[in-house]
């Protein structure tokens, strides 16, 4: 039995029917197919705008934007008023590198056609990569108020609003996204940027695994969760989320980085490096990941590389702020060095943000100090505090009630103490303490030289497992005590590298001595005092990378918390005297080893000449003294503040004759 043959019977087609066929192969995604015959329609059609328009899309799908745009052009020359093929010609633009031209032609598709729900988000699309956020925002709203359900509206208006630092609004917006359409992985993923932003770390991580679960091929989710768990110190997680980001998109320069960044806070210090170098292979333009290579090494003495390192961000990025300041700490100044004339410009410029503009004065206040003009270092110091204090948004009075918290709750922890045979860990807690900026790093890497010794660095666990007890925000009791006591010895037994003893050099844990006297009675607490005018200036002038020392950025709010340091530091000889040796930091520097032997004894140890040499500790410090620790113990460091001290109004004279 013969197949029958499709037959043309001479009746052609018209343009309308054509149309809809085109139209229905375009649906198939059969884009070449739709090109072809439009081409062949359009010989004896050639005014046929609609064809044209037909072809253009075929042509945008494939990718080839010259033919695309060409096609809506003839499209809109033969009827002006088609709003259809402006915004098809738009997108093409947009796809091509033009945007003002794209949003000329969106805004025409919107002036033929008011109600045209696509032009207007796509109107706000291209506002808002042009940073014309106002016009963006009243793009959306537009879309919405014709179709106020439109989830990716309001998935666009949050993210206009984030970019304008409107982040609880922009949260809002994904909110209502998700609401209307909850497997939204996009507004999901969004959204747990906004709550990032926001510091909302734990609820983030949540809402970005959500998103992972309806999409888990979204490299960005994976970094994101990748940044959360690096904030939290969960390191091995932060690597594998990173190295998961990695494995879905191999060219992910930004991953690449980020994982530089985590294996750098794990000690990793040679892969961070090579994390970063794989960035820049990717992306070598890239001047975040030289800014990170530098400090990488920075940290590790190799201040040549680290120099190189920071000039080449620079080249790349001459206003990054960040990294003028991180130079400006490893680099000796001249007199008339072109790098102050390029940050004074900068200061001078518009459109900056007070965290550029605290960077940018912290660098200028470098230069000036090493150029001898003391009186502008000063000018500049007080003015990146000042701004550095309303980032954080400090107040003086949240200190003064956190010692009076202290102070309350201390009487509870003296009756709840746990006996010294409340349990063994096998590893002995070492806590070097006292005024950041005293000394603790110089003593840390004294006895982290001793072979029965790690240093472990500043560690967060005791104020994140204990730190509410401690200000009597939780109450004392037995359970919480030793929950705390089990929590802190697993931390830094998984720290000790088999050695006997950990040292803890988080200064701020003089806040809470009574927590540690009465659930770690095998502790050894080491308090190191510097001479409080040196201690004071030092802290002033010091730009932390913790927001927890609000305090320090004003001479007047660091005097007046260096007093309330001092008191509690009395009140708790009063207390746990006998568990508390202190340290003088200038006797340490006049007679190194009478004071090391001291306190090598004090913590039970045999004596080790090695701890008399710790710039020879190959460990690697991650502080603000990284450098001075690499020099032999030197004296006269306490008195580098009286250069300024004709500029500074006797603000030290209420510190007393210690000053």
């Amino acid at each position: 039995m013969s197949k029958k043959k499709s037959v043309h019977r001479g009746v052609a087609m018209s343009v309308e029917d054509n149309a809809k066929l085109l139209h229905q192969q375009l649906l198939r995604g059969q884009f070449q197919a739709v090109a072809e015959q439009a081409k062949a329609v359009l010989k004896s059609h050639p005014d046929a705008f609609v064809i044209w328009n037909l072809q253009g899309l075929a042509y945008l799908r494939l990718g080839r934007f010259d033919l695309a745009r060409k096609a809506f052009i003839k499209t809109n020359q033969i009827n002006p008023d088609y709003p259809f093929s402006y915004n098809n010609l738009g997108i093409v633009l947009l796809n091509s590198g033009k945007p003002e031209e794209a949003q000329k032609a969106f805004a025409t598709a919107v002036s033929l056609k008011p109600d045209y729900i696509e032009a207007h988000l796509n109107n706000g699309i291209v506002l808002q990569a042009t940073g014309r956020l106002d016009a963006a925002i009243q793009s959306y709203e537009a879309a919405l108020a014709l179709k106020p359900d439109l989830a990716q509206a309001h998935n666009n208006m949050g993210n206009a609003l984030r970019q304008m630092g409107r982040v609880k609004e922009a949260e809002e917006s994904y909110r209502r996204a998700i609401s209307l359409k909850p497997d939204f992985a996009e507004s999901l993923y969004n959204l747990g940027r906004a709550l990032q932003d926001q510091g909302k770390y734990s609820e983030a991580l949540g809402v970005l695994e959500k998103a992972l679960s309806v999409r888990p091929d979204l490299p960005e989710a994976h970094n994101d969760i990748g940044t959360i768990l690096c904030e939290q110190q969960d390191f091995a997680g932060s690597i594998k989320a990173f190295q998961k980001a990695i494995a879905l998109r191999p060219d992910f320069f930004v991953a690449h980085n980020n994982l530089g960044n985590v294996l750098f806070e794990n000690g990793e210090f040679e892969a961070a490096v090579s994390a970063c170098q794989k960035a820049l292979a990717i992306n070598p333009d890239y001047a975040m990941a030289y800014s990170n290579l530098g400090i990488i090494h920075e940290t590790c003495g190799r201040l040549d590389e680290a120099r190189a390192a920071f000039r080449k961000a620079l080249a790349i990025k001459p206003d990054f702020a960040k990294v003028h300041r991180d130079l400006s700490r490893i680099f000796k100044y001249a007199p008339n060095d072109p790098q102050g004339a390029v940050i004074e410009g900068l200061l001078q410029g518009e459109g900056r943000s007070n965290e550029d503009s605290c960077f940018l004065h912290y660098a200028l206040a470098k230069i000036c100090e090493d150029c001898g003009d003391f009186k502008g270092a000063l000018e500049h110091y007080d003015a990146g505090g000042a701004l550095r204090q309303e980032l954080f948004g400090y107040r003086f009075e949240q200190d003064e009630a956190l010692f009076a918290g202290i102070r309350a709750a201390a009487p509870g922890l003296r009756q709840m103490a746990l006996q010294p045979d409340a349990g063994t860990s096998g590893v002995t807690p070492v806590f070097i303490l006292g005024m950041p900026r005293s000394g603790t790093t110089l003593v840390e890497q004294i006895l982290s030289s001793h072979s029965l010794v790690t240093g472990a660095d500043e560690l967060l666990e005791v104020s994140q497992l204990g730190g509410r007890i401690s200000a009597g925000k939780e109450p004392v009791t037995e359970e919480a005590l030793r929950a705390f006591r089990e929590g802190y010895l697993n931390a830094i037994a998984k720290l000790a590298e088999g050695n006997l003893y950990v040292t803890d050099k988080m200064p701020q844990n003089f806040l809470h001595i009574g927590l540690i006297c009465a659930s770690l009675p095998e502790a050894r607490i080491i308090h190191v005092k510097r001479n409080a005018s040196a201690t004071c200036w030092s802290n002033f002038k010091t730009f932390f990378l913790s927001n927890a020392l609000g305090y320090s950025y004003s001479l007047d709010t660091v005097v007046r918390y260096y007093k309330l340091y001092e008191a509690l530091m009395d009140f708790w000889q009063e207390s746990f005297g006998e568990r508390i040796l202190d340290l003088d930091y200038e006797a340490l520097t006049i007679d190194p080893e009478a004071a090391t032997r001291a306190l090598v004894a004090y913590v039970g140890l045999d004596w080790e000449s090695a701890c008399l040499s710790p710039h020879l500790n190959r460990r690697v410090a991650r502080t603000a003294s990284n450098q001075q620790v690499r020099k032999e113990i030197y004296k006269g460091s306490s008195e580098e503040w009286r250069k300024f001290e004709p500029f500074l109004g006797g603000v030290f004279d209420a510190l007393g004759t210690d000053g």
